[in-house]
C-alpha cells in the first residue's frame, strides 16, 4: 500500500515539474517573439528616415513596391498561389 502511494506521489510531482517546465518554455518562447517584434519595430523606425534621407522619396517608394512584387513572386514559386488574394487584401 505504501509503495503504490509513493508511485502516485512520484507521478504527481513529475507532472507538476513538467507543467512548470512547459510553462517556462512557453513564456521563454513568447518573450523571444515579443523581443523579435520590438527589434523589427525599432529597425523599421530607424530605417525609414535613413532610406528617405539617403535615396529619396521616389526611389524608396520604388524599392518598397519592388520588394512586394518579389514577395508575391516568391509565393508563386513556393506554390502558395491561394495566399495571393489574402496578401493583396
Amino acid at each position: 500500500m505504501f509503495a503504490s502511494s509513493r508511485i502516485v506521489a512520484g507521478c504527481e510531482s513529475s507532472n507538476v515539474a513538467n507543467a512548470m517546465s512547459r510553462t517556462r518554455r512557453f513564456v521563454s518562447r513568447i518573450s523571444f517573439g515579443y523581443a523579435n517584434q520590438a527589434l523589427l519595430i525599432l529597425a523599421g523606425l530607424w530605417l525609414t528616415p535613413f532610406f528617405l534621407n539617403r535615396i529619396g522619396q521616389h526611389d524608396y517608394g520604388l524599392w518598397l513596391v519592388g520588394t512586394q512584387v518579389i514577395a508575391y513572386l516568391m509565393l508563386l514559386d513556393f506554390g502558395l498561389v491561394a495566399l495571393l488574394p489574402r496578401e493583396t487584401a
